[in-house]
């Protein structure tokens, strides 16, 4: 008998190790992705246009980008949302149809009328993986018929449609795709409208002069990410989203927001990022936020006051504003023992980086900065990804092959912004950033590789 109870208090307590074991080693949040066969890529919902990974060479096309499930990245010249399912090594492949992931076609581009006899040959398991449509032309009846013909067969699917110049053929498509993630210029849902965007998890509004608070944003009730780009509100606009109980991601890109006051956070909402936007030199309103754990300010020229930093603890993802000070920064980053993602772009004021190894949680690393002392990376020796500025690639390969040495272990990349230099013009926005948004969206860029 002492033997079986001897056996269960064993069993018991083999039982309690384990489960103490799965506590203290939780799912990350945050994945690096490898990519192959483009020349840029960045996590818009993270960081926008503003700065993203580059190949170490132009003749080896493979580059490392922070994920976490649900970002809408930017590859090449398609967008995906990324989940938490997809392989962490993905090749990427442009064909005539569409672009191509692992050779699995994951969009598909209805370019011509050939294109949509193409697609009618598609098996239905083939279009449950596509990730995206792409349509650029008005689209006749019996085109919005062969769409219809697969609806059983979309699955996650998103779509980029400059919905203010054919609103009746984007309801249409609204109806048949039923995405869960949508891009476009011009939104207005009605009640009438509103079962089409029930399935709708991420949405990102390009502005034109619609105000915001027209939208209509209470009829997406499943919405998780909204993704606000090129916005300027009105003067005493209100911009409340506390209904929406299920929004967790708030990206705000170049917009013009010099008053938070009128803003309404969920209490559901973990990040907030504001990428290279006119905010007001004090963000208080922010303190608010009670679980925020992912906050970039990239860009941008705030100040963060000592209450705010003393509510922004335990963060996990952070990119700190432009003109932060090297005391600021210090009392900062002492707060964040769970930080996994880091990025520091453009203070002329930092220069001692050796805080950094108390971040024991710290996975990847992305540095901007004027001058940088490299040994002060040396002891980063957990550090799976290091992005930094290109041009030091180009100026300075000495010091990065040093720290390729003292890091072994550490992926180290270049990165840059969006850019319109020699050799990657290919890489502008195409038509489904709506051209005219694009072409203002890419002259305020603050970094290019080629100048």
């Amino acid at each position: 008998m002492k033997s079986i109870y001897l056996i269960q208090l064993v069993l018991f307590l083999a039982v309690l190790i384990i489960m103490e074991g799965c506590q203290s080693s939780p799912e990350r949040e945050y994945d690096i992705l490898t990519i192959e066969g483009v020349e840029w890529a960045s996590n818009i919902s993270n960081s926008y246009l503003n700065f993203g990974s580059l190949p170490t060479t132009e003749e080896d096309l493979e580059l490392k980008l922070v994920v976490s499930p649900g970002d809408m990245i930017y590859i090449g010249e398609f967008y995906l949302k990324y989940k938490k399912r997809d392989t962490l090594h993905q090749r990427v492949s442009d064909q005539d149809k569409g672009y191509f992931i692992n050779d699995k076609q994951v969009e598909f581009y209805f370019s011509n009328d050939e294109s949509w006899s193409e697609f009618d040959k598609m098996s239905p398991e083939e279009i449950s993986y596509l990730g995206l449509v792409l349509i650029d032309k008005p689209l006749s009846d019996e085109q919005l018929s062969i769409l219809e013909k697969y609806q059983d067969s979309y699955n996650d699917i998103g779509l980029v449609h400059e919905a203010s110049e054919r609103t009746e053929e984007f309801h249409s498509l609204l109806s048949i795709l039923k995405p869960s993630w949508l891009m476009t210029d011009s939104l207005i849902i009605d009640e009438s409208s509103s079962e089409n965007f029930k399935s709708l998890e991420l949405l990102w509004l390009v502005f034109d002069e619609t105000s915001l608070r027209s939208i209509g944003l209470k009829y997406c009730p499943n919405l998780q990410q909204l993704i606000i780009t090129e916005w300027a509100p009105d003067s005493g606009e209100h911009l409340n989203l506390s209904a929406m109980k299920n929004l967790n991601s708030l990206t705000f890109g170049y917009c013009e927001l010099t008053d938070l006051s009128n803003f309404e956070f969920p209490p559901s909402l973990t990040r907030l990022h504001f990428i290279e936007c006119d905010l007001p030199a004090e963000i208080s309103e922010l303190m608010n936020i009670r679980k925020l754990k992912s906050l970039s300010l990239a860009g941008c020229d705030v100040t963060i006051d000592s209450a705010f930093r003393t509510k922004l603890s335990n963060l996990q993802y952070l990119a700190l504003p432009a003109e932060i000070s090297q005391e600021d920064f210090n009392q900062l980053i002492q707060k964040q023992s769970s930080l996994e993602v880091l990025e520091i772009h453009g203070s002329d004021s930092i220069s001692d980086l050796s805080i950094l190894t108390d971040l024991t949680q710290l996975k990847a690393l992305t540095i901007d900065l004027p001058d940088i002392d490299f040994t002060q990376l040396y002891d980063l020796n957990d550090l799976e990804l290091l992005i930094l500025n290109s041009d030091i690639f180009d100026d300075d390969s000495v010091q990065i092959e040093k720290l390729k040495a003292a890091l072994p272990e550490t992926n180290i990349y270049p990165g840059g912004g969006f850019c319109l230099g020699s050799g990657w013009l290919l890489l502008m926005i195409p038509f489904i950033l709506l051209m005219r948004y694009a072409i203002n969206t890419t002259q305020k860029l603050r970094y290019r590789r080629n100048g």
